[in-house]
């Protein structure tokens, strides 16, 4: 274990796409491979950080309100855990790249609406304008959420997959999912089998975390 705990930020450039429900999921179950895990929300929603307080206590949680606060925090708290999971803001603000320019992987949320295709390009322009800064970091994959059977959610996930990125195993909509931030709990623990698709992807984002390859810091392209 080195010095300084691993950073995954999940950021959106608009809301709605299921980011914090991830981000809380991702959190919750990497607390239980790892003692340290440290929830930063810098969503001025504030939503991850009283939802994980009730329903993963193991999770250590911290709150900014702005790009400056996150800026300074991330690099203090990342000292002092094994894993720190940021929550950033869903839209494109001054906040979501103070985000990227701290993560070590950034996890590009979006739905597939062409709402949401619109958003995700705001977000890889982002990442690359960063990327610029920080010399090709930090990594990065798309998760895509909010996934039914459709043909335009398949024309989505077809071009998230021609932008050059690693795309996660899509979440689909299901209705665990949907509410378990109303209820405080995680979706497994309310239907472990209708949220197993949850737990995948979360797993997914884990264990690439682990394993970074070069090839996923290539040059994205705009879906």
């Amino acid at each position: 274990m080195g010095s300084r705990g691993r950073v995954v930020g999940f950021v959106g450039s608009k809301g709605g796409v299921g980011k914090t429900t991830c981000a809380v999921h991702f959190a919750a179950l990497a607390a239980t491979v790892a003692p340290r895990v440290t929830l930063l929300d810098a969503d001025p929603n504030e939503g991850s950080s009283a939802w994980i307080a009730e329903a993963a206590p193991a999770v250590h949680v911290e709150r900014v309100r702005s790009s400056d606060q996150l800026l300074r925090a991330v690099p203090l708290l990342a000292a002092a855990c094994d894993l720190l999971v940021v929550d950033g803001p869903g839209n494109d603000s001054d906040a979501t790249r103070s985000c990227l320019l701290r993560v070590d992987l950034a996890v590009l949320c979006s739905g597939v609406s062409l709402l949401d295709l619109s958003a995700l390009r705001d977000a890889i322009d982002a990442l690359e304008t960063v990327r610029d800064i920080r010399a090709g970091a930090p990594d990065a994959v798309i998760l895509p959420s909010r996934f039914g059977q459709t043909r335009v959610a398949a024309d989505a996930l077809a071009s998230m997959r021609g932008v050059g990125l690693l795309v996660v195993s899509p979440v689909p909509t299901r209705a665990v999912i949907a509410d378990s931030p109303g209820q405080r709990r995680l979706a497994w623990d309310l239907d472990s089998a209708a949220a197993e698709p949850l737990r995948t992807t979360c797993s997914e984002i884990l264990n690439h975390g682990k394993q970074t390859t070069p090839q996923h810091r290539r040059r994205p392209r705009r879906p």
